[in-house]
């Protein structure tokens, strides 16, 4: 497999392009703009469906950025992003209905967008926000030494750090992000992809403890 294309950016006196190449198992990228130093970045996969499924997430990213194809006679119309305050009131309400419950059944407290469950010896912490431009959910995983008197609010606090080295994200631990980006649920699973999504998120937060033990690994690897 051997994929080139090519995407320019331009809006009134910015000229950008952006180029993607995937070969094999070997994704690699490359900017540049006439003003602008050229940037390039090269990353390698396990398999060519691993890099060619990166490849699309990152062309999708681009379009919604307000990037076009370039090589030939027509240009690609930019895809219109699925985002937005109504988007995101959609996501919350399916996560509110289907996320939240398995939560509560898991032991956890609060309130959107920050839940907690507190232990003897830990507090396991879970939080929800949104990406700038609203197309894309963001789950936060944190596993914090106790403290006594602590409020939602303050180990949120503690939980987002960037000091602390407990905290990880749900897409790091399971390798995927495309089941939590708004344009591609809705490409799959059409009007219902809220619901859907937040299927998805309940899935993945309600195994059998296997996400918080990779993020307890994770954070004594790292200390």
């Amino acid at each position: 497999m051997n994929v080139k294309k090519r995407f320019e950016y331009a809006k009134r006196r910015t000229q950008l392009f952006w180029e993607i190449e995937i070969t094999d198992v070997a994704l690699t990228t490359r900017s540049w703009g006439p003003r602008r130093k050229e940037h390039r970045a090269a990353q390698r996969f396990r398999s060519p469906e691993a890099a060619q499924r990166s490849g699309e997430k990152r062309i999708l990213a681009q379009r919604e950025r307000g990037f076009v194809e370039l090589g030939g006679r027509k240009r690609d119309a930019p895809v219109k992003p699925i985002a937005g305050g109504g988007a995101r009131l959609l996501v919350k309400k399916a996560i509110r209905a289907v996320v939240v419950t398995k939560l509560r059944a898991m032991g956890f407290e609060g309130t959107f967008p920050c839940f907690r469950r507190i232990g003897r010896d830990r507090h396991d912490v879970v939080w929800f926000w949104f990406g700038r431009a609203g197309g894309f959910l963001s789950v936060g995983l944190a596993v914090l030494p106790p403290r006594k008197a602590m409020t939602a609010a303050q180990d949120l606090r503690r939980a987002i750090d960037v000091r602390n080295k407990r905290r990880t994200w749900l897409t790091d631990l399971v390798g995927d992000s495309s089941d939590l980006h708004f344009n591609v649920c809705a490409k799959k699973w059409g009007e219902a992809w809220p619901d859907k999504l937040a299927l998805r998120v309940a899935k993945r937060l309600s195994g059998p403890g296997r996400l918080w033990l990779m993020c307890v690994e994770r954070s004594d690897a790292s200390a």
